[in-house]
């Protein structure tokens, strides 16, 4: 009895011994397989073997085989090269320069690298510039703007400052919204944008969200899925919070990582001819009511390369603007900048696009 438990303990300690020898060996022959050859669409890279001498892998066949390259392994270079986005370059002996703001930012798009930071993560109010998220949220929640009718209520049409119809408050050009008046969401996106019409804002706002409060959430919500880390809106104008103006803030760096993800997303192409509009008129659903609006940018007519800009002003923020523009040696690279709290702010902003496309190099 003794020795047939010994004989079947000898069998097990045997069994476990071969079966960790077979792992080993399967180990080593992956190992040995990985390294003999990596082949990418039927393209042969390399292929090694045992050197006797020095029980290492020595190459046997050239690094890559030119026969085996296909054309659609090519194609495939091409194409990731493509996608690869090039840095822009700092050239040598460059001087630094600046501007007449709390805050200024300015980044380049398909790298996304910031070329210029003075302050561009200070939290500051932004003023209309908040509307750039507001334009973004409708376009998420509203599938066809042209066909949603939006109607005008008693808090719409107390909303002050600049609104469809007076550009200032003393200033009025066309028929004001009214009580019961129904519009067409994109016409109020227009206007929103081009304008920088607050009544505007908050109309789509609380057809979206039932409150200004709610839609703010949305924005919040927003900017958290875009990657803000010094951003909280309080309203979708952007207004002057009274109560708690400490809560609504944001910073140059911010705004401008909104308009880089919205250039880089298919879905909010629709925004960029609206900033290139100089005016435009629109009527209310039934045709009863006429409203003009007309671009706050006065830029537009005389810099060729501006792509497009949103202008704020509030007495907590001061006078803010985001600005689009390309190089003008290279229409596809484009650039965004935001100046916050600036006096001088088209002065300034074109001093530093001046700066950018002439000391950054976009060479391969």
């Amino acid at each position: 009895m003794k020795t047939l438990k010994w004989i079947n303990v000898s069998s097990i300690i045997m069994f476990v011994l071969s079966s960790v020898a077979w792992v080993f060996l399967a180990t080593d022959y992956f190992k040995v397989q990985k390294t003999s050859g990596v082949n990418v669409k039927g393209a042969k890279i390399a292929t090694y073997s045992k050197d006797d001498k020095k029980g290492s892998l020595k190459p046997t066949s050239s690094i890559l085989d030119s026969s085996t390259v296909t054309p659609e392994i090519i194609a495939e270079a091409q194409t990731l090269q493509l996608k690869t986005p090039i840095v822009p370059r700092k050239k040598d002996g460059v001087g630094e320069t600046y501007v007449r703001a709390k805050a200024a930012v300015a980044v380049d798009v398909d790298s996304e690298k910031i070329l210029y930071n003075q302050n561009a993560d200070k939290r500051l109010p932004i003023a209309s510039l908040t509307k750039l998220m507001t334009a973004l949220v409708t376009i998420d929640k509203i599938p066809n703007l042209k066909s949603e009718v939006v109607t005008i209520d008693q808090e719409v049409c107390h909303t002050p400052t600049s609104i469809i119809g007076c550009p200032t408050s003393s200033y009025c050009f066309s028929d004001t919204l009214s009580v019961g008046e129904k519009v067409y969401a994109q016409d109020l996106l227009e206007a929103m944008l081009s304008n920088s019409a607050n009544d505007a804002a908050v109309a789509l706002g609380k057809h979206i969200a039932g409150s200004q409060k709610n839609f703010a959430k949305l924005m919040n919500k927003k900017a958290k899925e875009i990657g803000l880390k010094n951003t909280h809106f309080c309203n979708p104008s952007g207004l002057d919070d009274d109560d708690h103006p400490e809560d609504c803030y944001s910073s140059a760096e911010d705004v401008a990582r909104i308009v880089v993800y919205a250039l880089k997303n298919d879905k909010y192409k629709k925004l960029w001819p609206i900033f290139k509009v100089k005016e435009r008129w629109f009527d209310s659903v039934d045709g009863r009511k006429k409203h003009r609006y007309a671009s706050t940018n006065i830029l537009l007519d005389t810099m060729p390369n501006c792509e497009g800009a949103k202008t704020g002003f509030t007495y907590e923020a001061g006078k803010t603007l985001m600005m689009i523009a390309s190089n003008p040696e290279n229409k596809n690279k484009k650039v965004v900048a935001v100046i916050l709290n600036d006096p001088y702010r088209f002065d300034d902003i074109q001093t530093l696009f001046n700066w950018v496309f002439k000391n950054y190099s976009w060479d391969k």
